[in-house]
């Protein structure tokens, strides 16, 4: 029996090529989607909060998506809000409130991305 070796890692590396390409693809839509979910549930008595919002785009190519203000008490309004205990944990409701959302993204993503 022949293995066509040289052919089997060409295929492997198009395939990673192709999977990293679309995994990137659903990192920045499901990027998106957590980014704009923090900004509408984000205290927004001066907006500054809500348009320090952004996403750092070194982890796309880590596998990870990092969204964050670089205000320094904003990860005060995240835990802690007197005023508004409504608005806490809204990085991490943008996350968990729209987990649906974000599966309907990552499934539609693969399914659009793989087949070409």
């Amino acid at each position: 029996m022949k293995l066509n070796l040289q052919w089997d890692i060409q295929q492997l590396m198009w395939l990673n090529d192709k999977v990293n390409a679309v995994v990137q693809i659903i990192l920045v839509d499901v990027w998106n989607e957590i980014t704009n979910n923090a900004k509408e549930n984000a205290p927004y008595l001066t907006w500054s909060l809500r348009k320090s919002l952004n996403q750092d785009f070194n982890s796309i190519n880590r596998w990870f998506v990092v969204v964050g203000s670089p205000l320094d008490y904003a990860s005060l309004r995240e835990y802690s809000n007197r005023k508004n205990p409504q608005t806490t944990f809204y990085l991490k409701r943008a996350f968990t409130e729209h987990m649906d959302t974000i599966n309907d993204i990552i499934l539609e993503d693969l399914q659009s991305n793989m087949k070409k």
